[in-house]
């Protein structure tokens, strides 16, 4: 852009089909089970030099993945098994109750993250940073619902040369969300030149890894529609629950 002000940018759109094949061998699939998935991202970066020995670099970054799969089946057997119910005996098939279920989701995340490095002198160089990422989630399937995730963390990191062949690392970062409790990891390295083109590398460091929305939220629960149904599997369930999409979402 100007002398000292450098800019980056990248952007991208992703349209396909996954074909599936039939996942489950108890139930009877209608229509297959294929997945269409819509990827956007975009992804921006300014870098600023404030002096020889500062930059400060400002980075974002965008996605949202849609995915519809949506398919019709038939479980009238399998239904059945599900509740300890042995169909053979009634003479019940898949084919006595069929409805449409799905595995629909949309995901979208945004991260905003500042970082600024500062040389001190020849001996010492630091990295500092803020970091927010916020997670959106909604599946009717998988989470009955929409949730939210913000993470919040501060980093750093100090490189100090001790001598001409030996130089430590010291960093340090905290992290906070709305799931989780928050936590702070450590990280100490040292670096032991041994010439050109080899380093020997001596490394402590603790990290946790967040659990995502799925699994600190996650559920799978199909709500079954456009149900259809034998005058046969009418006769064994009766017919307000033979009816009713909320039984067959028990599965």
């Amino acid at each position: 852009l100007i002398p000292g002000l450098h800019f980056e940018f990248q952007a991208g759109y992703k349209d396909g089909i996954n074909q599936q094949r039939d996942t489950e061998a108890q139930i009877d699939y209608v229509t297959p089970q294929d997945v269409e998935v819509e990827d956007t991202f975009v992804w921006a970066r300014l870098h600023q030099e404030l002096g020889n020995n500062h930059q400060v670099q400002y980075q974002t970054y965008y996605q949202l993945t849609d995915r519809a799969q949506e398919w019709r089946t038939c479980i009238g057997a399998f239904l059945l098994s599900k509740f300890g119910v042995d169909p053979e005996p009634l003479g019940v098939e898949n084919s006595d109750y069929c409805a449409d279920a799905n595995l629909n989701g949309t995901e979208e995340r945004f991260d905003i993250e500042l970082q600024d490095t500062y040389t001190w002198n020849q001996y010492v160089r630091t990295v500092a940073g803020l970091r927010l990422r916020e997670e959106k989630v909604e599946s009717e399937t998988y989470l009955d619902g929409r949730y939210q995730n913000v993470t919040r963390s501060i980093f750093g990191n100090a490189e100090v040369k001790m001598t001409e062949n030996w130089v430590a690392n010291l960093g340090v970062s905290w992290e906070d969300d709305d799931f989780t409790d928050d936590f702070t990891a450590p990280r100490i390295a040292i670096n032991r030149h041994l010439g050109n083109n080899q380093v020997v590398r001596l490394i402590y460091s603790e990290a946790v890894r967040s659990p995502n929305i799925f699994e600190c939220e996650g559920q799978q629960l199909y709500r079954l529609r456009n149900v259809t149904f034998s005058d046969l599997w009418q006769g064994i369930i009766g017919p307000s629950a033979a009816a009713n999409p909320a039984y067959a979402a028990l599965l």
